[in-house]
């Protein structure tokens, strides 16, 4: 591991060709948060897949920021064989998203600049969404709804909100006495749609 947290870019590939695998998913939301990392870590996957007969074929977890949202960023993702990008939607609600759920902050049109960017650059994108979340509101829901609607993304998947122990929202929940009301709501959910 580096200096700065992040493990070598030549220790990651050298992992990745270990592997002896065609798609890869990158599992970590934290890429997008060294920017300069990220380019050097893209253009060794780049190279890599060059001296390879099969391209490797990457999923990757990318958090929105504002900073990635133009076609170099993707431009790379591509050219690095990033065929996927999963992102944490959470809640079409800024509020919800930013105040509750503590995400990083970008709005909805910058979710959807995302998704179209990616697709203009040939990659699929894979979208989060939480349902149950506590203090959302049918307005809230509805901006969810609106901001999926807009974005156009490739797969949605769906999860059912669980209050995990330990996080900010949990402590607030067991302060007003409602964690339990929401997880048995949550465990009702899914014994409902369970086969």
């Amino acid at each position: 591991m580096s200096q700065n947290g992040f493990l070598s870019t030549n220790s990651v590939i050298e992992e990745i060709n270990s592997l002896g695998a065609d798609k890869i998913q990158l599992n970590t939301e934290s890429l997008t948060l060294n920017l300069k990392f990220l380019d050097d870590f893209l253009e060794s996957l780049i190279e890599n897949n060059k001296k390879r007969e099969k391209k490797i074929e990457y999923i990757a977890d990318i958090n929105v920021y504002k900073s990635i949202l133009h076609d170099k960023f993707f431009f790379k993702l591509n050219e690095a064989n990033v065929r996927t990008v999963c992102v944490g939607l959470e809640s079409g609600s800024y509020d919800i998203r930013n105040n509750i759920l503590h995400r990083p902050q970008y709005t909805n049109d910058d979710f959807c600049e995302f998704c179209e960017l990616a697709k203009k650059f040939n990659i699929n994108v894979y979208v989060f969404v939480l349902v149950g979340i506590p203090y959302e509101t049918q307005e809230d829901y509805l901006k969810t709804v609106e901001v999926l609607r807009k974005a156009q993304p490739n797969f949605i998947r769906f999860y059912i909100y669980m209050p995990y122990p330990g996080t900010d929202l949990y402590k607030k929940l067991i302060e007003e006495d409602k964690a339990l009301a929401i997880l048995s709501t949550s465990l009702l959910i899914l014994d409902m749609i369970s086969p």
